[in-house]
């Protein structure tokens, strides 16, 4: 990693292919939604998983019936 250039986060989401990155930050705050402060994930992939009953869909169009929180 000592050749790895530093790159914005917006420019992380404009990659073409899949990179693993690092990424340093500091968190100010937390927003609270209805749900709470976490997520449902993909098993398939590192994405959201949406829905309000399972199974649950990412937006790559994995299904998923028991996601990690």
């Amino acid at each position: 990693m000592k050749q790895t250039p530093v790159i914005q986060l917006g420019d992380m989401k404009k990659l073409k292919v899949d990179t693993f990155c690092v990424t340093v930050a500091t968190t100010s705050h937390i927003r609270v939604s209805n749900q709470g402060w976490f997520f449902r994930s993909c098993t398939d992939c590192s994405c959201k998983a949406d829905g309000s009953v399972p199974p649950y869909k990412c937006k790559k169009g994995h299904m998923t019936s028991d996601p990690p929180i």
